[in-house]
């Protein structure tokens, strides 16, 4: 059984901590629940410490989060886990903008 995949959104430190699995079956609940940080403008922080995996849809939700950032704007993805920092590296998220950190 898969582990539900959830998110807290702080709007006024523009940032979310996920937890769970990001894939389709939870795409458009988290999709909905970032909406509340497209229109913001700077960085977002999305917190991916307790992410266990990620899928395809992961990477398109996490494209049009950086796609409505404005310039010089990105969506920081902080402390993935190694397969799923493995995931950005091989789909080249940075190339558009999207940084990952470890702290």
């Amino acid at each position: 059984m898969a582990v539900q995949a959830d998110v807290v959104v702080d709007e006024q430190s523009r940032s979310a901590r996920f937890s769970g699995e990001i894939d389709l079956a939870a795409y458009d609940r988290l999709t909905a629940a970032m909406a509340l940080l497209t229109g913001s403008t700077g960085d977002i922080v999305c917190d991916l410490t307790n992410v266990t995996f990620m899928d395809s849809s992961g990477i398109r939700l996490f494209v049009q989060m950086q796609r409505s950032r404005d310039v010089g704007s990105a969506v920081v993805m902080r402390n993935p886990a190694p397969n799923v920092e493995r995931v950005f590296a091989l789909t080249g998220l940075s190339d558009l903008g999207i940084r990952v950190e470890h702290l």
